[in-house]
C-alpha cells in the first residue's frame, strides 16, 4: 500500500470519471494529466493504537489475513489467522469491531464489508498506512 501512496505522491492519480476502467488489454489512450495528489503518507506502521488514531481522520489502508473470509456473511468475524495477505480499507470502528471494506465486490459478506472483532484480529493492526493531503 505504501508503494501506491508513494506513486500518487510523485506522479498523481486520475479519478475514475476522468480515466474509467475498461476491463480489456489495450494501449493507453488517455493522455490527460492526473488531477489528484497527496502531500505525504504514513506507511507500514504497526499497532492498534496507531490504527485507532488514524481512523479518526478518515479511512485507513490495512493488510489483513483474509484466508477464511469466504465464509463471512454477517456478524462479527474472528475466525482468521495472523498472516496479512490481502489489502483492505478500515472505514469505521466501535468498541466491538473494525468495519472493513473489501475489494471483493458487493456480493461479498455484508454488501462488500466485513466486521472483524476489535483488537488485532486477522492481523488488522500489523500493516497500517494512509495518505496525508
Amino acid at each position: 500500500m505504501s508503494y501506491s501512496f508513494k506513486y500518487v505522491k510523485e506522479k498523481g492519480i486520475s479519478s475514475e470519471k476522468d480515466y474509467p476502467y475498461t476491463g480489456k488489454s489495450q494501449r493507453c489512450a488517455n493522455t490527460t494529466q492526473p488531477k489528484w495528489s497527496i502531500d505525504s503518507y504514513r506507511g507500514d506502521s504497526k499497532g492498534c493504537d496507531f490504527l485507532l488514531n488514524a481512523i479518526t481522520n478518515g479511512p485507513v489502508s490495512v493488510a489483513v489475513d483474509a484466508t477464511n473470509f469466504y465464509s463471512y456473511k454477517e456478524g462479527i468475524f474472528n475466525k482468521c489467522g495472523n498472516s496479512p495477505n490481502s489489502g483492505a480499507l478500515v472505514v469505521g470502528v466501535t468498541d466491538a469491531y473494525w468495519l472493513i471494506k473489501m475489494s471483493f465486490g458487493s456480493s461479498f459478506g455484508d454488501k462488500g464489508y466485513v466486521r472483524i472483532a476489535s483488537g488485532n484480529t486477522c492481523a488488522v493492526c500489523e500493516i497500517v498506512s494512509y495518505p496525508i493531503v
